[in-house]
């Protein structure tokens, strides 16, 4: 993941702020995480399809238990 703040070239300005907002709130984006918002942008998605997305990737993760139970 710093390797995309370090190389602008791998990313958008708008992305590459995002990221670095994130590790400022020491709380980074996963690979995974930096991935699925690099795929928003080279499919060019609109706010709402991309909050679709994520919704529709968290109902997915509640049939499985949380970690902190």
């Amino acid at each position: 993941m710093s390797e995309e703040i370090a190389r602008p070239d791998l990313i958008s300005a708008k992305l590459r702020q995002a990221l670095a907002l994130q590790v400022m709130e020491d709380n980074p984006l996963t690979d995974d995480e930096v991935a699925m918002f690099k795929m928003f942008e080279a499919k060019r998605w609109s706010d709402e399809r991309c909050r679709a997305y994520i919704m529709e990737q968290l109902s997915g993760a509640s049939d499985t238990p949380l970690a902190a139970e």
